[in-house]
């Protein structure tokens, strides 16, 4: 991918809502100890203050949603860490571009 390039979005089909309150509610918190992910109270506090009504299943997905970005969060501190964006996932193939890429690469 090219310098100042663009990146790829995902398209969302539903959810939305879910990506805005990771968004406003912050999905990273640094305890002193290191990072870490919203606590439970925190959530339920954030919705109220929020008027938001989630059901239990869409906070479990939220705290899912910031986990996998502080995962990710972490992983990007490593220099030859590789974005989740040109990862392959199981069942879909890579991009015809990032293919090319990953066969120049294994040409001595």
């Amino acid at each position: 991918m090219a310098v100042g390039a663009p990146l790829p979005l995902v398209e969302l089909e539903a959810g939305e809502y879910l990506l805005d309150t990771v968004q406003q509610l912050g999905p990273i918190r640094s305890t002193g100890m290191g990072l870490t992910i919203p606590d439970w109270q925190e959530m339920v506090a954030f919705a109220a203050a929020s008027g938001l009504h989630l059901e239990p299943w869409e906070y479990r997905l939220v705290r899912k949603m910031c986990a996998g970005y502080l995962r990710e969060f972490n992983a990007g501190k490593e220099p030859l860490s590789m974005p989740p964006i040109e990862r392959e996932t199981e069942g879909q193939p890579l991009s015809k571009e990032r293919a090319a890429q990953r066969e120049a690469n294994r040409k001595p």
